[in-house]
């Protein structure tokens, strides 16, 4: 006899349904299922959010304040997906060549909105691990008050959609434009104070039921949560705000529900994340957006795009089982919070990162050995005509840190004059393989010789290799022999590329002077398992990094513009991620920590 009982959906199920919806709205513009939902979930008239804090009693503030900033984030992320594309078309209105700045303007779109796309995944995939860490009887609960944020938030999504779709209608009226943008902050105003009220349940019905007595609000649970986790990124005392997370009145001892405004929460967005947007497509990352409106005018916390979520060992999949899932690592009290050997932040953002930094780890024991910066004046080859004089046919740069790990990058120079480029891909400084003549990062070393003129022999043992997917037997070196003005001659023999055959060349290489107190920053992902590996090199202003996945390469190189500019792209070459962003915001890394994209898990090697 069947069964009369209906089987339920599991609560990974709905999550990967409403993100499926997400993804399926953004692309049609038809929002109806979130509509609905929304329309539904008014109808039954269920309290989630009461019935989880019955189940979890305070510690539903903390899970209740990620999952606002999940939802928060996912909002402020269009919103700078729209700002992108209105300020490029703002700052090219004066351009004659309106369909030029027509079809630039479609690109820019489409490219806003895959990182919109890539969010969306990102953040379901942050709720389901979090939710993961929960108890079993309250995990139903917890996806409940996710999908609740999710249909608030689908409405400025569908905002940001349609007033991405029209844009090409406004290119020449500045009037209309600045109205679509003030269309779009309203909307996110409204989607976040939304969330205040929901997530922060400012519920006087008291026929809901007695709330038991909480010892702080959801701002200050979340308060002490993550101003134990701040320690990872600061060794200032607690009360200094330098976290992602902040307390607007940290010397309060105990609050019943959210009340005035004094007490809101206060979230800062620390530039590191904007900096980490390596795999989007801006060509300069600007500082973290300020959207003063949002506390202004409704006294609540500024939602930053990265919404911080308890902590987690392994990537999960929505649909892992729940036996699979790693247990939570315990709390460790606030004066303990120095004694964690490991603390884990799992961060959101455009690029979608996940740090892990632990908190006390002993510095690597390096030799001494000088930073360089090295750029290549020409070469010239065996083969070459004895009339014809060194040339350079590429833009070359290494860096080298005080643990001999380099990257090496050289870019034909014709990439700049090549009419099969288009424009806007020379704008955003990204470049085909055709243009690539190599890259290769590894290890360096260098010995003395018996020459009596300093002359010394450095060999270089490739870790990554544009040209050899393989590279356990790939090394070269060459005879180093200094000459005036801060120039290297180097001789040696390799394979030219030209001929196909291994020749004796002559390079000549100068030193740029590197003043003391120059950033440091190294990171290296190795699995053999997956066939990946990379290498990301900062040296002062300058940061390049290279990563090969089986056959799959890519490289990106940065340089620091000043204040005004900031981080700015020189090249990239390829589509896998590397944490070039990261590098840029050296303070912000510890020595040992380990950053997380996908299935890549990046470490950082050396820090100074």
């Amino acid at each position: 006899m069947a069964s009369s009982q209906t089987k339920q959906l599991h609560w990974t199920q709905r999550i990967a349904l409403v993100r499926h919806n997400l993804h399926a709205a953004s692309r049609s513009g038809d929002f109806t299922f979130f509509k609905t939902l929304q329309a539904a979930g008014l109808m039954e008239g269920t309290n989630h959010f009461a019935t989880l804090t019955e189940l979890m009693g305070d510690d539903a503030d903390a899970v209740m304040a990620a999952m606002d900033n999940l939802n928060g984030g996912l909002a402020y992320i269009h919103q700078d997906a729209f700002q992108k594309v209105y300020d490029n078309l703002k700052n090219g209105m004066r351009d004659d060549d309106k369909q030029a700045e027509k079809s630039k303007l479609y690109v820019d779109i489409s490219q806003q909105k895959q990182m919109t796309e890539i969010a969306i995944d990102k953040l379901c995939n942050s709720a389901v691990a979090l939710i993961n860490q929960q108890a079993a009887d309250a995990q139903n609960q917890v996806a409940n008050v996710f999908i609740t944020g999710v249909t608030l938030v689908a409405d400025c999504v569908e905002v940001v959609t349609k007033q991405l779709d029209l844009m090409d209608n406004k290119m020449d009226d500045f009037i209309r434009l600045e109205e679509s943008w003030n269309t779009v902050k309203a909307s996110i105003i409204a989607a976040t104070a939304g969330l205040k009220g929901v997530f922060y349940m400012l519920d006087t019905n008291e026929q809901q039921g007695e709330k038991p007595q909480r010892s702080s609000s959801i701002a200050s649970a979340g308060s002490g949560v993550f101003r134990r986790l701040s320690t990872v990124f600061t060794t200032q005392p607690a009360s200094s705000r330098n976290s992602s997370i902040a307390s607007a009145s940290a010397s309060a001892q105990s609050r019943g529900s959210i009340g005035g405004g004094s007490s809101a929460p206060v979230y800062r967005t620390p530039t590191y994340v904007r900096n980490s947007v390596s795999a989007g497509c801006p060509t300069s990352l600007p500082s973290a957006i300020n959207n003063s409106a949002f506390s202004n005018n409704f006294e609540a916390h500024k939602l930053s795009t990265i919404p911080p979520t308890p902590a987690y060992d392994d990537e999960l999949d929505p649909f892992d089982k729940v036996d699979m899932v790693p247990p939570v690592p315990a709390m460790p009290i606030e004066h303990e919070a120095n004694r964690i050997s490991q603390t884990v932040i799992h961060i959101l953002n455009p690029n979608l990162l996940d740090f892990i930094l632990p908190s006390t780890l002993p510095p690597p024991k390096h030799k001494s050995h000088k930073m360089s910066i090295s750029t290549r004046e020409w070469i010239k080859w065996e083969s070459d005509h004895r009339t014809n004089p060194p040339h350079e046919p590429t833009n070359t740069l290494v860096l080298t840190s005080p643990g001999h790990r380099f990257v090496d990058i050289r870019i034909l120079k014709s990439a700049h004059s090549d009419p099969k480029v288009p424009q806007l891909a020379r704008d955003a400084a990204i470049l085909p393989f055709s243009h690539l003549d190599w890259a290769f990062a590894g290890f360096s070393t260098s010995e003395s010789t018996s020459n009596p003129n300093q002359v010394t022999k450095s060999t270089w043992r490739h870790f990554v290799d544009s040209r050899s997917p393989d590279v356990s037997h790939v090394s070269d070196s060459g005879l180093m022999y200094p000459q005036p003005n801060g120039l290297t001659l180097e001789t040696g023999s390799m394979t030219n590329p030209a001929t196909g055959k291994v020749e004796t060349y002559e390079e000549m290489w100068r030193d740029i002077h590197t003043s003391g107190g120059v950033e440091v920053a190294v990171l290296q992902l190795h699995d053999d398992e997956a066939a990946s590996r990379g290498m990301v090199v900062r040296v002062g202003s300058l940061c390049q990094g290279v990563v090969r996945e089986r056959e799959k390469f890519a490289l990106e190189r940065w340089e620091w513009g000043g204040e005004k500019e900031g981080w700015k792209r020189q090249v990239r070459i390829g589509d896998l991620w590397m944490p070039c962003g990261v590098a840029m915001e050296k303070e912000k890394l510890v020595l040992g920590g380990k950053v997380r994209f996908g299935e890549d898990v990046w470490s950082v090697v050396e820090l100074s």
